[in-house]
C-alpha cells in the first residue's frame, strides 16, 4: 500500500505568461522556410547543415521540415554562418540588423572608459 501524498502541496500560483503575436508554431516555420531556400535543394541538405550547425543529421532534418527549432547556441552558430538566419532572428526580435542596440554617444562613452584602464 502506498503513502498518501501529503508531503508535496503546492503553496505558488501558477504564472500567467504574457500573450504575444511571436507564436512557436510561427518562429519554427520561419526557421524551417529559411533554412530550406538556403539547403532545401542540396543534396544531402540535412547532413550539409548538420555539418555547419554541429549538430546531428535527424536534428537538422527536423529543423529543415519545420518540426522544432534549434537550440540557442545552435542558433547562434548558425547566425555567425548565414546571413539570412541572423536577418531571421533580427526579424523575429523587432530589430534592424544594421542598428547597433546602443547609440554613438553611449558607444563613446563605453569605448573612453576602456581606453582608460
Amino acid at each position: 500500500m502506498s503513502r498518501p501524498n501529503t508531503c508535496r502541496t503546492l503553496t505558488h500560483k501558477p504564472v500567467k505568461t504574457p500573450v504575444t503575436d511571436l507564436s512557436t508554431h510561427y518562429v519554427t516555420e520561419a526557421f524551417g522556410d529559411t533554412l530550406r531556400r538556403k539547403y532545401g535543394e542540396l543534396r544531402g541538405a540535412a547532413k550539409r547543415l548538420a555539418r555547419v550547425a554541429g549538430s546531428n543529421e535527424d536534428a537538422a532534418r527536423n529543423w529543415l521540415e519545420a518540426r522544432n527549432t534549434p537550440n540557442l547556441a545552435t542558433t547562434i552558430r548558425l547566425m555567425r554562418e548565414d546571413d539570412d538566419i541572423f536577418d531571421l532572428v533580427c526579424r523575429l526580435a523587432d530589430r534592424d540588423p544594421g542598428t547597433p542596440a546602443i547609440n554613438d554617444a553611449q558607444r563613446a562613452a563605453l569605448l573612453s572608459l576602456l581606453e582608460r584602464r
